[in-house]
């Protein structure tokens, strides 16, 4: 979410843009959602243009789900077999660069506690009135 929070604050919606659609890396079930469902709620109500009324959370079915980043995470296992000891940490730096962009956390992107920082815009899943581990999408809406 830390790339995707950096382009939603570079990005020019343009004035027809109604919905924002993302699409989950994992289950409706984990708690990290719920975090994740938070900074969109706070992106929603605080930063977000004022044409963009919602954004729409999708879940993948449990399973194999074949997303961009699976691939990647293969491509860089069969290169880390290959190494028998990586000997600096710069040597990471550069098989990940190998595979997409690398951004240092505090230096190049901000680093917040999501976690804590969501608690003013969101519940606890367990005092939500609909069983949430069960769902496939989740609609956001900007009601200011």
């Amino acid at each position: 979410m830390l790339c995707s929070l950096r382009s939603f604050k570079k990005t020019s919606f343009g004035d027809g843009t109604g919905v924002l659609r993302l699409v989950a890396d994992g289950c409706s079930g984990q708690n990290k959602n719920s975090v994740i469902i938070g900074m969109c709620s706070k992106w929603l109500s605080e930063d977000a243009p004022a044409n963009l009324k919602s954004i729409e959370l999708i879940f993948p079915v449990t399973g194999h789900s074949l997303l961009p980043a699976d691939r990647v995470f293969a491509q860089m296992e069969k290169k880390v077999r290959n190494i028998e000891v990586i000997t600096k940490p710069l040597e990471d730096v550069d098989l990940l660069r190998e595979s997409g962009l690398v951004f240092h956390l505090g230096q190049e992107s901000e680093v917040r506690d999501w976690k804590q920082g969501v608690t003013d815009n969101l519940k606890s899943t367990g005092s939500w009135n609909f069983p949430f581990r069960q769902s496939k999408r989740l609609d956001i809406f900007n009601t200011f």
